[in-house]
């Protein structure tokens, strides 16, 4: 019994030291395109000519931008891998984001109480009767997030990828890097979306589907308002739900509080989708009945090729 908790501990230490954090970084050099097409990893994307808007002197500068902003974020790891990344587009491109902000009218219900979306794939915006410039900004704002922020956000973290799978091998993991999908899914539970929260919104303690490798949040909303702490993002505190055999979308008392990610205008949020990555969100009674807050999710998942199992383990 004590040389199996030795292997163990053996095993544990390789997992997340230097040497194996080098060895995603080698992974990543080895799978990267050419810098001018701003794709990380071969085998995953098949790089796309943006459009000619996208392709304006501003647009590239911005792309050094939210380079620049995301290389020098600070993880932080309790109470698991997270960052957030204040003032992240320069604010004439958020101005953009607010002017073309779809009506919270033209939302559709979702399972949650006091929540709406709209989905920002194919299909959703086909659904929508607003003038077409404004869903060719759309377009090309999942272009942005798609091609440029999610594939910085997969190398930022690639060195916490054995703690969304605990229980992958080393050759696992390498294998796991080239099925990331750096694109906007059209199914609607994986697709990037704009959520539209009325203040008695609630989310259950939650980690977020299989099938996640990071949860992409960005905040919108005007600088002037005052915001209460109440409807920030709400880390948490909770265990391995595999192991403890706790329903992933309801944690219930099972998770206490951590820390608060603030609801600020303009502001990045990035949450690592490990089994004990509780989250939840809220709204509060002191906003004004007709204050929406918005969030655009930006869904960085795995490739279907991987064959995911339904839970986080990984099997050959």
């Amino acid at each position: 019994m004590l040389k199996k908790y030795v292997f163990f501990a053996l095993i544990f230490s390789f997992l997340y030291s230097d040497t194996h954090k080098e060895i995603f970084t080698k992974v990543y050099e080895s799978n990267k395109r050419n810098p001018n097409e701003k794709c990380l990893f071969e085998n995953t994307l098949q790089y796309h000519e943006l459009p000619e808007e996208l392709q304006l002197s501003y647009e590239n500068d911005l792309y050094q931008i939210l380079e620049e902003k995301i290389t020098h974020a600070q993880i932080e790891i309790d109470p698991f891998p997270h960052l957030v990344i204040n003032n992240f587009f320069p604010l004439d491109y958020y101005e953009k984001i607010m002017t073309h902000l779809f009506d919270a009218s033209l939302a559709v219900k979702t399972p949650f109480s006091g929540r709406k979306k709209i989905n920002l794939n194919t299909s959703g915006l086909n659904n929508i009767n607003v003038p077409l410039q404004q869903v060719e900004f759309w377009h090309h704002l999942t272009l942005i997030a798609n091609q440029w922020i999610k594939p910085l956000i997969a190398k930022k973290f690639l060195p916490y990828l054995s703690q969304v799978f605990p229980d992958a091998s080393p050759s696992q993991l390498l294998k796991i890097v080239n099925n990331l999908s750096f694109h906007n899914s059209n199914e609607n539970a994986y697709s990037d979306k704009i959520y539209y929260d009325t203040k008695k919104f609630k989310l259950h303690n939650h980690v977020d589907l299989p099938g996640y490798y990071c949860a992409i949040l960005f905040y919108l909303g005007n600088y002037q308002d005052e915001i209460p702490f109440e409807i920030g993002t709400k880390l948490l505190y909770g265990p391995n739900y595999i192991k403890a055999g706790i329903d992933s979308s309801n944690g219930g008392n099972h998770c206490t509080f951590a820390k608060n990610i603030p609801y600020q205008p303009n502001t990045l949020a990035v949450i690592l989708r490990t089994p004990w990555s509780w989250h939840t969100a809220y709204g509060s009674s002191l906003l004004d009945d007709s204050y929406i807050r918005h969030v655009i999710l930006f869904p960085l998942i795995f490739s279907k090729h991987l064959a995911l199992p339904k839970e986080m383990s990984f099997k050959d």
